[in-house]
């Protein structure tokens, strides 16, 4: 996917999306990723040339005659705003092939089918719905429309939840974020998080233990983009290597903060600094 953002300091153009960062955050704890996504050919050469260096082929991504999606945002003000200029082709289930033992599902609006979804199988998953809860952009403000959604079937297979807090309340029905988490590992997940931004993250395990996660201090704050699938990144990273869930929430907010010092799709942390930034949040992490 493609960001066009406008900053108070101008406008920059991003290969971002939560595939963009969970590529970034991954390599960096040193995963190998497999990408199953579609962009048009308007997609820059130079990110074809990045990817394939780490090992990342999108040749067979690439559909002829149609733009990658782009998303143009506003987050000069307070609240962020935006619409998407392009969609590129939907991802169908004959798209969905080779997949690795543990996958991660998160799409960006409505560009994974249904049949698609419900084709997609692995040992361990995870899964953030944003692109499942986005009905639409209201063109009038600019504003996202949200739809309910928990679907018990799907939700059954996932071992990991992650949304947004104002995501989670709206598509739940739940105005009480605890209370949402705990329907969602009713349902099958063996933990289910809320980020809340500068508020840090809300986390709930299957056995109802409820933990309140802190943010990693800032160095400084250039961008405002990526932080929320860095997290996601970040987490499961960690539990597929059987980490304490926790541990993987202290992660997943130092990646969280890494991605937020830099301008645009860059983590220039060191390892050893995540992993120390990791430490300070769990040390802080509070039992609710």
């Amino acid at each position: 996917m493609i960001d066009e953002i406008t900053y108070s300091h101008g406008k920059q153009v991003n290969v971002m999306g939560p595939a963009g960062s969970t590529i970034l955050a991954a390599s960096k704890l040193g995963k190998k990723v497999k990408l199953i996504t579609k962009v048009g050919e308007d997609i820059p050469i130079e990110y074809v040339s990045q990817l394939n260096k780490i090992g990342i082929d999108l040749s067979d991504m690439i559909v002829k005659g149609v733009n990658t999606t782009r998303m143009i945002l506003d987050v000069r003000g307070n609240d962020r705003k935006g619409h998407m200029e392009h969609f590129c082709e939907e991802i169908k289930p004959e798209d969905i092939k080779e997949l690795p033992n543990a996958v991660m599902v998160a799409p960006v609006m409505g560009e994974i089918t249904w049949s698609a979804l419900q084709s997609i199988k692995a040992d361990v998953m995870a899964v953030d719905p944003q692109g499942f809860v986005r009905a639409q952009w209201r063109a009038k403000d600019d504003s996202i429309l949200l739809r309910r959604w928990i679907d018990e079937g799907i939700l059954q297979r996932y071992s990991v939840f992650k949304s947004t807090e104002d995501e989670l309340q709206s598509f739940s029905g739940y105005s009480d974020t605890l209370k949402a988490l705990e329907k969602i590992t009713e349902n099958g997940p063996e933990v289910a998080v809320a980020t809340r931004g500068e508020k840090g993250a809300l986390l709930v395990t299957k056995e109802n233990k409820r933990y309140k996660v802190p943010v990693s201090e800032l160095k400084v704050k250039h961008d405002d983009m990526g932080a929320g699938d860095c997290f996601s990144a970040g987490f499961f990273c960690e539990y597929l290597d059987g980490m304490d869930p926790l541990w993987c929430a202290s992660m997943g907010s130092s990646l969280a903060s890494c991605i937020l010092e830099t301008v645009g799709p860059r983590i220039d942390t060191s390892l050893k600094e995540i992993r120390e930034r990791a430490e300070d949040v769990f040390e802080r992490i509070e039992k609710l």
